[in-house]
């Protein structure tokens, strides 16, 4: 019984991860700016990312997120 609670729980563990990867592919990219809707701020140059809430601020210059 220990056994095929431990295999149920990591299959659910790794459906869950594989579902918030899959919401993380799909996100939208946000524009310079006050962000409307939780979005990834990605860099116009270089490797910078982040994920912007909404009522922050992206500063796709950098990829960052600022209130």
């Amino acid at each position: 019984m220990k056994i095929f609670a431990a295999v149920v729980l990591a299959v659910c563990l790794s459906a869950g991860a594989a579902q918030a990867k899959m919401m993380k592919m799909h996100m939208a990219a946000c524009g310079d700016g006050m962000v409307k809707a939780s979005c990834m701020c990605k860099a116009s140059m270089g490797h910078g990312h982040a994920w912007c809430k909404k009522g922050m601020w992206c500063h796709t210059w950098s990829g960052t997120c600022s209130h």
